[in-house]
């Protein structure tokens, strides 16, 4: 499944890239909209280190084992 996942990931990429322009599939008033609610719903949880985490440890570097 996470192969399944990882090859959609690459496929929307490869569409987006060479066929439309992203504008198209993106409506900035909607994104604005999603994260004046989002973010202040995870601070006030006390969820957003989580999210933070979350990206820290997808995004950054692997740590070797001393």
């Amino acid at each position: 499944m996470y192969f399944i996942s990882i090859l959609a990931v690459i496929l929307v990429t490869v569409i987006l890239t060479y066929s439309v322009s992203l504008q198209n599939f993106m409506s900035w008033p909607s994104l604005l909209l999603i994260l004046l609610l989002s973010i202040p719903i995870l601070i006030s949880s006390g969820l957003f280190r989580d999210f933070n985490n979350a990206f820290h440890i997808a995004l950054g570097k692997k740590k070797t084992a001393a």
